[in-house]
């Protein structure tokens, strides 16, 4: 009888780990670029909100082994378990247009998100603008290209091979003094799917031109 309670509470607690540690969906194979050091965690609940890291991993080339609540767990060997993390970790330095890969060029036709595959049931590991410009492939419906040194992958209905009309062409007219209402995220980009580099503080002044609401 012993025995037999021992083997339930074992089953259980077995569940239970499983279910903390969110198996989620296999992605063997997809390499995953990490740009900088991330913290890592046991679980994808943990890598979500940043509770107890265990370790860190440095920047380089890694394996998608899971995803999971939109964390992934990432490993240094293909088809292996890793550790988790939480891909707004993953910082980015260089801007969209510092980081197109050969190909075609196409114009995003407004705010799309980057996935690690064609379909929306990859992790989503960031976010295109209105105006950006990529280089890549069409894939079926999506289109392929590298992003932050990995190969991504956006719904190509949010892509045109024309340049917009209404994009500004004046990159060098006279810039405007704006001043600073309230604390503010410095982006790579326009859009807050890019990486922040810094803040500026109320009443900070700056000379700039306005792009879109941006």
């Amino acid at each position: 009888m012993q025995s037999f309670k021992r083997s339930v509470s074992l089953l259980l607690a077995l569940m239970i780990l499983i279910s903390t540690l969110g198996l989620g969906s296999t992605y063997a194979n997809n390499e995953y670029q990490l740009n900088t050091s991330v913290p890592t965690y046991v679980n994808a609940d943990n890598a979500k909100y940043g509770r107890n890291s265990v370790s860190t991993y440095s920047a380089g080339t890694y394996y998608i082994y899971r995803e999971y609540d939109g964390m992934l767990n990432i490993s240094t060997r293909s088809s292996s378990p890793g550790a988790w993390i939480n891909p707004k970790d993953n910082t980015a330095n260089e801007s969209v247009n510092q980081r197109l890969d050969e190909g075609d060029t196409y114009y995003v036709t407004g705010s799309v998100n980057v996935r690690t595959g064609p379909g929306t049931s990859y992790a989503t590991v960031g976010k295109l603008a209105k105006h950006d410009q990529v280089s890549g492939e069409k894939a079926g419906n999506w289109l392929k290209f590298n992003y932050n040194g990995q190969t991504a992958y956006s719904s190509l209905r949010y892509f045109s091979d024309q340049k917009p009309a209404d994009q500004d062409t004046t990159s060098n007219s006279a810039a405007d003094i704006y001043y600073v209402t309230g604390s503010v995220n410095v982006r790579t980009g326009p859009g807050t799917g890019y990486a922040t580099v810094g803040k500026l503080a109320k009443h900070d002044q700056v000379s700039g031109e306005k792009v879109g609401n941006w």
